[in-house]
């Protein structure tokens, strides 16, 4: 039997033991990554508020209800410490409240909420909500606003979600990349006019975070459809050795365009890593000057 659940409906439950005694609350849910619709392989608990984190493995549940998430006889005495692994995503912890990619329409959005599917025992993220439900769903106000919109227009809010296979989760420092990588070729199918649009509306974190993700030559194509503030911005987080593979890519009239408005030092010193040939091209196209026009 195939179930719809919304992360928001199941985090907070009670955890409870196969003899019906409370052992914690659900506060987070692991999955693994690599797969289309990748599956919760992990409990997050939490016993009180201010408790640490632990671990228990999806397999040790039951199943999934209406009310309470109980467990197999002793799965309670399973319970591990909780550790952070690069190749799982927290559900509430990295995608929850965060700005994703959504690569079938090139724009950001932001999660507000999560679907998941259960089917033979197996819990599948498919979805994730952009919507104003998904956050109407988590105040605890979506069925007063869905009564109210009905009754005063007949009308209720849309569901916005958006497949998870064409979701780009985004990581802004360096232990968190490593987690996200597996899924950065998706950006790279991408138009570079597209990704553009995407690294203009992330800010300066993320948008380093997926520009050093890209090969250069995709990275060129990129670059040269970025606005120019932003173009100066990318390449001072940029090593000058990739900074110049990325201009070894371009044609030498664009390489000029962009090195002209480059700092004096910065320009040579990216310069003298070009290819001999093309730094020789660029060199004589940036000491072109027209002449001025003679006066009639």
């Amino acid at each position: 039997m195939k179930q719809f659940v919304y992360f928001s409906e199941i985090q907070g439950r009670e955890v409870l033991d196969s003899e019906g005694r409370r052992i914690a609350r659900l506060d987070d849910l692991k999955v693994g990554l690599g797969e289309p619709f990748p599956k919760v392989s992990t409990l997050v608990l939490r016993k009180t508020r201010r408790a640490k984190l632990l671990l228990l493995a999806w397999d040790e549940t039951e199943g999934l209800n209406e009310g309470p998430i109980k467990l197999k006889p002793g799965a309670a005495d399973r319970i591990k410490a909780f550790e952070v692994d690069a190749a799982d995503l927290l559900l509430r912890a990295d995608l929850l409240d965060k700005q994703v990619v959504d690569t079938s329409g090139a724009k950001v959005e932001r999660v507000n909420d999560i679907h998941l599917l259960f089917v033979d025992h197996e819990l599948r993220l498919v979805h994730i909500d952009f919507g104003a439900r998904g956050l109407l769903r988590r105040l605890g106000w979506l069925k007063s606003v869905d009564s109210l919109t009905r009754w005063l227009f007949a009308y209720r809010l849309p569901e916005k979600l958006i497949s998870w296979k064409y979701i780009q989760p985004l990581a802004a420092d360096s232990k968190s990349r490593l987690k996200v990588n597996v899924t950065h070729r998706k950006l790279h199918e991408l138009h570079p006019s597209e990704l553009a649009d995407i690294l203009e509306e992330l800010d300066h974190a993320h948008r380093s975070s997926i520009f050093q993700s890209l090969d250069p030559e995709t990275a060129a194509e990129t670059l040269q459809e970025i606005d120019p503030k932003i173009q100066l911005s990318l390449i001072e987080t940029t090593s000058e050795e990739r900074a110049s593979d990325i201009l070894e890519q371009m044609e030498p009239d664009e390489a000029k365009d962009f090195l002209a408005d480059l700092p004096e030092e910065k320009k040579l010193r990216l310069m003298v890593n070009l290819d001999q040939s093309l730094r020789e091209d660029v060199e004589e196209l940036l000491r072109y000057k027209k002449a001025p026009r003679a006066a009639s």
